[in-house]
């Protein structure tokens, strides 16, 4: 037992309510546990640019990835020679998203023949540099952000629908290592935090109100508002109840400031005590995966997850007359101690069925969200599938 806990407990076992009142313990955990990957950097663009790593990975500059996305769809030799340069030992050293690129091309090439149309094929890695690259132009949207600004939120939601990938697969040629799966994934899902209508609790803060645009944005405030406040802890426990403790992932930002770290949370343990008829003090206890991993790193194929991370929070209860005993059906509530600065900011439950299918008429229709999401990813042929996906369902085939 860890020492929070314990001092938790003398410290409800030595009052006087707890002769009186009972401590209360719940706990749910999904099907499978979360698995642990990588953030994604915006600043550095690990998923365009490549890192020094497994498998003989090699960097690249924004040049060559534009020439070699120019070269994607040129046939005079100088590309040729290029692309089979980039191409041997499977591709084994190119970056995930420009293996994407080549992938999609010989998978073009392969069903519609050497002179397919120039718009079936895909440009993902030239336009996650153009739309997320941050390096040190201060200048970008989010340079501001570039401690954090990453795919956090794309590998959490993504994994709600697949497993860890865990081998290195050759498709069509090219080897797709488990990074490179987790890269693409991620990009992939960062699309999906657009698509949960109904599904997300909590409003993310953006930090103090600095200009004129942030006056009537609540978004923005001092750590009185709302925004900072929130998720509350009858939020936060309602909303574990209803994806765990179905049998689901929660996904969560944990930070309640300007940082922004979204996590898979797969398990839970509400402890809980009357203090009076009207009030009861809980402590929550949450397990969940890890982004702060090296990128090559798996972690499902071992017995030890050094990828899973614990916190508890710890908060009051308004209780109702004739209360019902569960917690959930208390009237209000708020964080106490640490937990003042130290609780959830924003929650998805989940994401719309059909998000994939309709991402594209959503940015068509000027919402706004293209900026954040890679179209590229998105590309499919004749109406059937998107290729991604198809990349994907060939990976995970045993």
């Amino acid at each position: 037992m860890s020492v929070s806990i314990m001092l938790f407990l003398s410290m409800f076992l030595s009052n006087s309510y707890a002769e009186t009142y009972q401590i209360v313990t719940e706990s749910a955990e999904a099907k499978h546990k979360s698995w642990g990957g990588y953030w994604w950097s915006m600043k550095n663009a690990e998923s365009v640019l490549g890192w020094q790593g497994l498998y003989g990975r090699k960097t690249f500059t924004p040049y060559q990835v534009s020439e070699f996305t120019r070269c994607l769809t040129s046939s005079s030799r100088i590309c040729k020679n290029l692309i089979e340069n980039y191409s041997k030992n499977n591709a084994i050293s190119l970056s995930p998203l420009m293996k994407f690129d080549l992938f999609m091309k010989r998978y073009v090439e392969k069903n519609y023949g050497q002179h397919a149309d120039v718009s079936m094929y895909s440009s993902a890695a030239s336009y996650e540099l153009d739309i997320h690259y941050i390096g040190n132009n201060t200048n970008h949207r989010l340079y501001e952000f570039s401690g954090f600004a990453g795919k956090c939120i794309g590998w959490a939601l993504s994994t709600f629908d697949y497993n860890e990938p865990t081998k290195v697969k050759n498709i069509l040629g090219i080897d797709f290592t488990p990074a490179d799966i987790k890269a693409i994934l991620a990009t992939q899902y960062n699309g999906a935090q657009f698509f949960t209508d109904g599904l997300t609790v909590g409003l993310e803060y953006r930090g103090p109100k600095k200009t004129s645009s942030h006056t009537n944005n609540p978004q923005y405030g001092n750590k009185e508002s709302d925004a900072y406040k929130d998720v509350t802890p009858l939020q936060f426990v309602k909303a574990l109840k209803n994806t765990i403790g179905h049998g689901t992932y929660l996904e969560a930002d944990l930070d309640p400031d300007i940082g922004v770290w979204n996590y898979p949370i797969h398990k839970y343990e509400i402890k809980f005590q009357k203090e009076s008829d009207s009030l009861a003090k809980a402590q929550i206890s949450i397990e969940f995966a890890n982004d702060e991993v090296k990128i090559d790193d798996v972690f499902t194929t071992s017995n030890i997850r050094r990828d899973m991370k614990q916190r508890t929070f710890y908060a009051k209860f308004n209780l109702p007359e004739n209360w019902s005993g569960k917690l959930e059906d208390a009237t209000s509530s708020y964080w106490i101690g640490e937990s003042v600065h130290n609780h959830p900011d924003a929650l998805i439950l989940g994401m719309e069925d059909n998000w994939k299918e309709t991402i594209l008429d959503y940015i068509d229709a000027d919402t706004g969200i293209g900026i954040d999401v890679n179209t590229e990813l998105f590309k499919s042929h004749d109406g059937w599938d998107l290729v991604v996906d198809e990349l994907l369902y060939e990976y995970y085939l045993d």
